[in-house]
């Protein structure tokens, strides 16, 4: 392998890629969000296999079909880290504080690697804000705005 200076025509192709790629992983969270399954390790499973196969059966060399690969891609790839985040989570080491517990908490994106986080801050938290939470079938999430009033001195 060589690398020598990129061109134009490179670049843009290069750049198409990396966007589709993000993009499906962006759109695979919200369609995650739709599947009307309460297990969440099970949608994020359902769909990084039906990423990886859907992008494995598209053929051609054209545009729109690389486009669409990297989108199927994107969506096997992102669903197929949080699933392994979710599944490796409970079985994580407790933060310490040390580099190596840092750096696996970092990795797992758990929170854990910041600040030491105690059992029952964890507990309380549940499994890390990073993760969907399981839904119930046939409700629907409450949101409330909060305003704090800060007082002028």
């Amino acid at each position: 392998m060589k690398l020598k200076m990129f061109t134009g025509k490179q670049v843009a192709k290069t750049s198409m890629d990396a966007g589709s790629l993000l993009l499906g992983g962006m759109v695979s969270s919200g369609i995650e969000g739709a599947i009307p399954i309460e297990e969440s390790k099970t949608r994020k499973g359902i769909l990084a296999a039906v990423g990886i196969l859907g992008a494995a059966s598209v053929s051609g060399n054209t545009n729109s079909a690389t486009i669409v690969r990297n989108l199927l891609l994107g969506m096997g790839i992102r669903q197929g880290q949080r699933f392994i985040q979710e599944a490796a989570t409970p079985s994580l080491p407790e933060a310490d504080g040390t580099e190596m517990n840092k750096f696996i908490h970092d990795m797992f994106e758990t929170g854990g690697g910041d600040a030491i986080v105690s059992v029952e801050t964890q507990n309380r938290m549940g499994m890390g804000y990073r993760f969907t939470p399981q839904r119930q079938l046939g409700t629907t999430a409450n949101f409330q705005t909060n305003t704090l009033d800060f007082p002028l001195t």
